[in-house]
């Protein structure tokens, strides 16, 4: 997909069983989907495709629905920064799959080729870590709180499931870490 196009991927629709539930959070899923897209095209010509590569090869919107959902139990659901929120939320899920499929040497993600398949490691990384800093400057204009709790999540990331994943890594390649790194 190049700068500025639009994909033909359907946003995600849910029926949980009570109509007006159902219609707020189909509309928020589609409120999210649009902020992504715009988020997602809205960088340099030679990263743009890269980024948007996943986001429009589909996916159950799993996190931002559960996201969506649980704004309704807080006074603010209707914010805007609940569907920021959201989409803060799918991005890092994207960057996390970029990275992943680097790690996994994976050749294909929601059935497209990966990233790392389709242009290189390093590109994928630069895309999954360009997801990383809009999620952080989305989540920064959202406040300190925000911030705050983001970091948190981002520190349990980094310790915990990429922890993981190296060992998995250097199984299968044969290569301890610090080789590959020092």
């Amino acid at each position: 997909m190049s700068h500025g196009e639009t994909s033909t991927t359907p946003t995600p629709q849910v029926d949980l069983g009570d109509p007006q539930l159902t219609a707020t959070i189909n509309d928020g899923l589609s409120q999210v989907e649009q902020l992504l897209r715009a988020e997602l095209s809205g960088g340099e010509d030679f990263i743009t495709d890269k980024v948007q590569h996943l986001a429009v090869a589909g996916g159950k919107r799993f996190r931002p629905m559960f996201a969506l959902l649980a704004s309704q139990f807080g006074p603010h659901w209707q914010s805007d920064k609940v569907v920021q929120a959201a989409v803060v939320v799918e991005m890092i899920h994207l960057a996390t799959l970029y990275h992943d499929d680097v790690m996994d040497e994976a050749d294909k993600r929601r059935g497209v080729p990966s990233a790392n398949a389709r242009w290189d490691n390093s590109m994928a990384i630069l895309a999954g870590d360009f997801l990383l800093a809009q999620a952080s400057r989305i989540m920064a204009e959202l406040g300190y709180g925000y911030s705050v709790a983001f970091c948190g999540y981002l520190w349990h990331l980094g310790h915990g499931s990429d922890a993981g994943n190296c060992g998995g890594w250097r199984r299968r390649s044969g290569r301890a870490l610090h080789e590959r790194y020092s």
